[in-house]
């Protein structure tokens, strides 16, 4: 409770004024320590309702004041300051007949009369019977009950005793204490919902990050295999022109040889199948190393051969066998061929040395035997491509019965014998061989495959008695030309190169 005086100067105090304080400043100042100290404010504060109440006696009393030094008394009904009610003790304690307020006053007060009658109704409840009470200036309390619209005087029964007022007071604890506990546990589930979130953005980003890696393999996969099969078509349409360019060669179309090499670009070096290109061929050569100079040599178009020399074709690529194209025209007796490489590729020269080394299994004048041509021969003998050694081994063949059957099988009784005695002669020639000690051995039985030899070496091609045929004293000339004939009476039918004359044949013993 209150206590029942309160003194001008406390009053300003309570208020937090200096003496002399406008009315403004005094409602300014009651506004806000009125809200600030209110009940329902406060509910954890046990003072906080005597707080109030003094603050309200505290302004009533300085409004009084106030009230008292500038407004002159008039007639009327008296109100009691505000925060309290009429009772018939108040009548002469406070107020007298000078006591009175003009409208103004009267409508303020009504205002914070209602407002403070509010806090307290709200704040006072007891079932169905709702009591509002006031301090007076005496200190006695009155309370108005709305059933009877009436002030009732005295102290009524408290709304709730100490046990319920702690009892509410821990409710309230309680609840604050619940409130916060879901509070934190609103915090820890808004804290396990921004994980979740994170850790399934996080797995959304690793499937993208994945399906973005994946799209890249696959599309780095589909352009690899575009690639290779755009490689693969490129292949074989390659292999195809290429193909068909070989078979032209083979055919002697040259022209279409020609043409598939400009046009086409395809490569005159090399065998016919390229490195991946075996499934696109349907019916693959013997010699897969033979070249499209190997080939064209075999027709003996000089023309050709020279083209393709200057389109990339080169003359040191080998067979299977391991000849070049030189050595297939050697082979096959193609002069002009053999010519062409020997004004262009001088077998003199160390440049054009692979052109013209022999292969492993024979030599160069094994190869031109093979060909059948005595020109041929003397083109190996004259530019000294063949040894001494690789001379004795052929001059031992030459003179034998298989090489003189050979030479009939290939050419006839009538020209196959001819043109080995011109071949004989060449070597008798370059290498120096003796023909008298082929008839000595024949003589003694020992004919080690040449008893046929003398026979048919027994008169000069010319039909002359071989007695008159006298040894070569000079090898050809390259034109073909013989430097010399033989000291007896026969001439010999021979050719020697491009239409030389025989020698002669070997002396009798």
């Amino acid at each position: 409770m209150v206590p029942k005086h309160t003194s001008i100067t406390e009053a300003y105090t309570i208020l937090g004024l200096q003496e002399g304080a406008t009315s403004e400043e005094v409602k300014s100042a009651y506004k806000k320590l009125a809200l600030r100290t209110h009940p329902d404010k406060n509910p954890d504060n046990e003072d906080a309702t005597v707080q109030f109440q003094r603050i309200g006696e505290a302004y009533n009393a300085i409004q009084k004041h106030l009230d008292k030094g500038s407004r002159p008394a008039r007639g009327g009904p008296r109100r009691p300051p505000f925060g309290y009610s009429y009772s018939d003790e108040d009548d002469d304690e406070y107020y007298d007949d000078d006591d009175s307020y003009d409208d103004d006053y009267e409508d303020d007060m009504d205002f914070y009369m209602f407002m403070f009658s509010e806090f307290m109704n709200s704040h006072f409840r007891r079932g169905g019977y709702t009591r509002r009470g006031f301090y007076s200036s005496s200190g006695s309390r009155s309370y108005f009950c709305e059933h009877c619209n009436k002030h009732h005087g005295g102290s009524p029964e408290p709304t709730e005793s100490p046990e319920q007022y702690q009892a509410r007071l821990r409710a309230a604890r309680e609840e604050k204490e619940a409130a916060a506990q879901r509070r934190i546990q609103e915090e820890a589930a808004r804290k396990a919902q921004i994980e979740k979130e994170r850790e399934r953005e996080k797995k959304e980003a690793a499937a993208r990050q994945k399906k973005k890696a994946s799209d890249k393999k696959a599309q780095a996969e589909a352009s690899r295999q575009s690639a290779k099969d755009a490689a693969r078509q490129q292949l074989q349409r390659s292999q195809t022109l290429r193909s068909e360019v070989f078979a032209a060669a083979r055919r002697g179309e040259n022209e279409k040889v020609k043409k598939g090499i400009w046009e086409d670009s395809v490569d005159a070096a090399g065998g016919e199948i390229k490195r991946g290109g075996e499934e696109f061929v349907k019916n693959p050569p013997k010699d897969l190393q033979e070249t499209l100079m190997h080939l064209c040599v075999r027709h003996g178009d000089v023309d050709l051969i020279e083209w393709l020399a200057t389109h990339n074709a080169d003359p040191e690529e080998r067979n299977k066998e391991g000849l070049t194209p030189f050595h297939v025209a050697l082979q096959l007796g193609k002069m002009p061929i053999v010519e062409y490489f020997f004004v262009n590729h001088p077998p003199s020269e160390d440049d054009y040395a692979g052109i013209y080394k022999r292969p492993t299994s024979k030599s160069l004048i094994d190869i031109a035997v093979e060909s059948r041509e005595p020109e041929a021969v003397w083109a190996v003998l004259d530019k000294n491509l063949a040894s001494k050694a690789e001379m004795e081994k052929t001059w031992k063949y030459v003179t034998s019965k298989a090489c003189k059957q050979s030479f009939i099988k290939s050419l006839g009784s009538l020209k196959g014998p001819g043109k080995l005695d011109e071949i004989v002669n060449l070597l008798v020639t370059y290498g120096h061989f003796s023909l008298q000690s082929v008839a000595s051995s024949e003589s003694n039985g020992h004919v080690n495959g040449h008893d046929d030899y003398r026979t048919s070496r027994s008169a000069t091609p010319g039909g002359v008695d071989s007695d008159s045929v006298a040894e070569p004293e000079s090898p050809q000339s390259p034109n073909g030309q013989s430097r010399g004939r033989g000291r007896g009476r026969g001439r010999g039918r021979g050719r020697g190169f491009r239409g030389g004359r025989g020698r002669g044949g070997p002396p009798q013993a």
